[in-house]
Parts: structure tokens; C-alpha cells; sequence
């Protein structure tokens, strides 16, 4: 149908816009990005495959992290991106094999 496949377009655009913004320093933007890339993978059919769902953890962590105010520097924020990518290893082993 049209309509999914415009609504996975515009899911797109806001992603790239929302990412875009927060690598500027607008970090409250990650949330937008994480949601975005959800619905864009969701509506595309998982046919990318696992990488559009591992973005959405990795911008979800981005999120929480700024949230919290747990990222502060670059050392804290590789080190937060680096227990994502762990848990979003487990998650590809244990959910998608």
C-alpha cells in the first residue's frame, strides 16, 4: 500500500533530520531519531534486516545517557556506546538466530 511506504519515507526523513540536530548538540533529538528508526524499520519489514533495529538501540542508549546525564565527555560517551553494543550483541545472539 502507498501510504506505508510514504509513512516509511517520512520516518526516514525525520530520522536523518532528528540525527542531524542531535549531533549538533540538541541531544533531547536522539529520542525522535530512536522512534523514527523504529517505524522506519518496522514499516520496511525488518528487510534491512537487523541493522535498523540495532540503531534503534543505539540511539535509545544515546538518549538515556544524555537523559540521565550520564554523558559528559567522549571517554563516557564511547564507554556507553560500548556496553550498548554488547547488549545489542546478546540481543542478536539469544533473539535472532
Amino acid at each position: 500500500m502507498i501510504i506505508f511506504t510514504f509513512v516509511a519515507i517520512l520516518a526516514l526523513i525525520i530520522l536523518i533530520v532528528s540525527l542531524v540536530l542531535a549531533l549538533n548538540g540538541k541531544h533531547t533529538f536522539y529520542w525522535i531519531a530512536a522512534v523514527a528508526v523504529y517505524i522506519f524499520s518496522a514499516l520496511s519489514g525488518f528487510s534491512i534486516g537487523q541493522l535498523t533495529v540495532g540503531f534503534t538501540f543505539v540511539f535509545l542508549a544515546l538518549a538515556i545517557g544524555y537523559s540521565l546525564r550520564l554523558l559528559k565527555n567522549n571517554y563516557q560517551l564511547y564507554t556507553w556506546l560500548d556496553i550498548d553494543r554488547s547488549c545489542n550483541w546478546w540481543y542478536r545472539s539469544y533473539f535472532c538466530s
